[in-house]
């Protein structure tokens, strides 16, 4: 049995918990998080800690969770990696590229197995997608457009620390990271815009919305379009929309329209994707988890693993820095 510890019981850890609960391959042992209450009402039978570097030293693990808000990864990633647990850590990798290439090292170091939570690559139709550019329905790459955009509640209610992330930061990730896997390609530029204005008036220092081109290395280049300052009026949290178009076929996924719409006193469309059936916890994050520990007890070695990561945190970063000079960068 993989005994598991998760850091950070915010959202994302309650829910790998529950996952973990839901595979007959590991158990949590033990929980941490800085609210210890917190921490308890989702660790079940788990030892409770309040300082990721009290569970790491003392807790018999095999591998660990990392589900702290996103500048807070590098730390408890390095005190598991040098432990030599295996690990799962939330997207952005890092919020440098300094930080990824430490914790990269120090995974390749300890020969650990590392998943980097692009958790849209288990998301039922970016799957079938793949599957279907791999058999020829694309032919070449001629252009991609990509918009994922979050309502303003994500930023002012949902999580406490958006001032020291971005859209770039939480939403791009998923972005860049689903264009390069899908077409089997990396980015080699950068060219970004950045605006400022609504959160910054709101005392929450950040960018509202980010632009960003990317010229990849199949010669083709992608358009990135994020926000998380639309309306609380949009009928889900967030809107994620996808155009690919090649030579042999073009695709267009859009995963605002899940298939169920609801009028009542206010629109809503349902998230059908990933919604537990008979208790079975189907999103795609439960089936990155379940991956995950497949991976440790195979020997086996994801994809998204510690050098996706890498890469994924130079070209954000390189994302945030080209906004700020208006500058072309190469990756």
């Amino acid at each position: 049995m993989i005994k598991i510890g998760i850091i950070g019981m915010g959202i994302r850890g309650s829910m790998f918990a529950a996952t973990a609960a839901q595979n007959g391959h590991c158990e949590v042992t033990a929980v941490c998080d800085s609210d210890e209450e917190r921490a308890r009402a989702s660790a079940g039978n788990a030892e409770v800690f309040g300082d990721y570097r009290d569970m790491i030293a003392s807790a018999e693990l095999d591998a660990v969770v990392v589900a702290t808000p996103d500048p807070y990864h590098k730390e408890p990633f390095l005190a598991a990696v040098r432990k030599g647990y295996h690990v799962l850590v939330e997207k952005p990798f890092a919020l440098s590229y300094a930080e990824a290439r430490e914790m990269a090292d120090a995974a390749e170091e300890r020969n650990v197995t590392v998943l980097v939570g692009f958790a849209n690559r288990w998301n039922p139709p970016f799957a079938a997608l793949k599957e279907h550019i791999a058999a020829g329905g694309l032919g070449r790459v001629s252009s991609v457009n990509f918009t994922l955009n979050d309502t303003i509640h994500v930023p002012t209610g949902m999580i406490r620390w958006a001032a020291a992330s971005s859209p770039g930061w939480f939403l791009l990730p998923h972005a860049v990271d689903l264009v390069s896997w899908l077409t089997e390609s990396t980015p080699t530029g950068v060219f970004a815009w950045g605006k400022r204005d609504l959160l910054a008036g709101r005392g929450i220092d950040t960018y509202d919305s980010m632009k960003a081109l990317i010229r990849f290395d199949t010669d083709f280049a992608a358009s990135f379009n994020t926000s998380w300052i639309l309306p609380e009026s949009l009928p889900l949290v967030f809107d994620m929309k996808v155009e690919i178009i090649g030579t042999e076929g073009a695709y267009y996924v859009d995963l605002q329209n899940q298939m169920v719409k609801h009028y009542g006193e206010t629109y809503a469309n349902l998230q059908t994707l990933g919604h537990s059936v008979g208790g079975r916890m189907l999103g795609a994050p439960s089936l990155m988890f379940h991956d995950f520990i497949d991976h440790i007890r195979l020997g086996t070695r994801p994809d998204a693993d510690h050098r996706a990561g890498l890469i994924n945190t130079r070209v954000i970063e390189l994302i945030h820095r080209s906004a700020e000079e208006g500058t072309f960068l190469a990756v």
